[in-house]
């Protein structure tokens, strides 16, 4: 569970932009072309097809849906005030937001804890419903979850100059991401059938990492706009 807490609190990202001026050669147009197909080449070998697909189908899934639309309408709400210290998904966050309400975009406590059990019942069933995924994830290889991310992360179409420097940064998300949902996973299921009492604390780890990530990601947006205006 450390190491879970060290992925989650260590996810502050900071990246910077990049422009490169110099007009490329016939040469070394070619040179970028074949590194960037040997580059998608080594992502798709080292994707694993049956996580991949489970990841689809639970991402694609109505009650992952449901659970991920309610889930965004909280964390809205929520508001990126709260120190990454006080983001447990659970009682600590609770009690900052119960301390600092003004600060996020709730009415009142009461509509907080409420919006909040409602991500946890959501959260509990999206995961019962997708339990294969959690499975596999846990006995998967190392990383395995990564490249999927990477994979499947949508770039922007504008402002080619800076995208590099946005993949960077949303692939250090991802990685950081990957690495404690796997630790995350294989801490749920290494008890066996006993496991099946643990949903609710795997569902507020998961969220936190959710979250998390959901936050850098924002963080690398914000720098893919400052990049592109000074372009």
């Amino acid at each position: 569970m450390k190491k879970i807490l060290l992925f989650m609190l260590g996810l502050v990202l900071l990246t910077s932009c990049s422009n490169d001026t110099q007009e490329p050669t016939v040469q070394n147009t070619s040179v970028i072309a074949n590194s960037a197909d040997q580059d998608e080449l080594n992502l798709k070998s080292t994707i694993d097809p049956v996580l991949k697909q489970l990841y689809i189908d639970m991402i694609s899934s109505q009650s992952y849906i449901d659970y991920d639309n309610a889930r965004s309408a909280f964390y809205e709400k929520l508001g990126g005030n709260i120190p990454v210290s006080e983001m447990d998904a659970g009682n600590k966050m609770l009690a900052w937001i119960q301390n600092n309400l003004t600060q996020t975009g709730f009415l009142s406590y009461q509509e907080a804890l409420d919006k909040h059990e409602d991500v946890v019942a959501l959260g509990i069933e999206a995961i019962e419903a997708n339990l294969t995924f959690h499975e596999h994830l846990a006995g998967a290889a190392t990383d395995a979850l990564v490249p999927i991310l990477d994979e499947l992360e949508p770039l922007p179409a504008n402002c080619k100059a800076c995208i590099k420097a946005y993949k960077n940064c949303v692939g250090i998300a991802n990685r950081q991401y990957g690495e404690a949902m796997q630790q995350a996973s294989h801490s749920f299921t290494e008890g066996g059938s006993s496991y099946l009492g643990n949903y609710l604390q795997y569902q507020r780890t998961t969220d936190t990492i959710y979250y998390n990530r959901a936050r850098a990601i924002s963080s690398c947006e914000t720098n893919f706009e400052i990049c592109c205006a000074a372009s």
